[in-house]
């Protein structure tokens, strides 16, 4: 069966914005379009859906206290899963970084959480303070990842052995990842039995 292709100004219509933000988004996450044989930009349903996913991280990049105000906002997908949130942080933050794009990073490593975790189970989220870095650990009790996933799960379009079937794409930990350096940090995923943990590190 072949894919649906759809012109720009029909996928701009399905993300909910211009063509020519479709396009300079194109430009900065890297993301590739199919051509026609004239050379006009097409989209698939796969795109199409990357693209909204985009548009619903850029809509939450408004001025956040990052962790600390996101976690609220992904309980409400977890009351459907009866999942909680065990959380330790400091009772305050104060780290060099751009809260409106790390606020997507992190939506993107709690939104997988929630996604991949057992009902009725928990979320662990710490943060502490080194030398030199902010390290901040999301671990999940979840389906978690094969042997030699753990640097995979960053690549873009890249889904999990364990997650195939599942929704998604495979752009969220590729995004929060390339933000996370962006703000030269370090983030990182580890097998757990079971579950999942990633980790973060800022520098200080």
């Amino acid at each position: 069966m072949s894919e649906i292709r759809y012109m720009i100004s029909d996928a701009a219509r399905q993300a909910g914005v211009e063509a020519h933000v479709l396009r300079s988004w194109e430009e900065e996450l890297d993301i590739k379009v199919g051509r026609t044989e004239l050379g006009h930009r097409y989209y698939t349903d796969k795109t199409i859906y990357i693209m909204k996913k985009v548009k619903e991280l850029r809509d939450k990049g408004f001025q956040l206290k990052a962790i600390k105000v996101l976690i609220p906002e992904i309980q409400k997908k977890a009351e459907d899963k009866g999942i909680f949130f065990q959380v330790e942080l400091p009772e305050k933050i104060i780290c060099e970084h751009d809260k409106n794009w790390m606020c997507e990073a992190f939506y993107n490593v709690f939104d997988n959480a929630v996604k991949y975790s057992k009902n009725n189970s928990r979320i662990n989220i710490t943060m502490k303070q080194t030398e030199m870095f902010y390290k901040i650990q999301v671990r999940d009790y979840g389906i978690g990842i094969k042997d030699g996933e753990e640097n995979k799960i960053f690549q873009r379009f890249y889904r999990g052995e364990q997650a195939r079937g599942q929704e998604g794409c495979g752009i969220g930990l590729y995004l929060s990842r390339e933000i996370v350096l962006l703000q030269k940090g370090m983030m990182k995923a580890k097998q757990m039995k079971p579950g999942l943990l990633i980790e973060v590190n800022l520098p200080v």
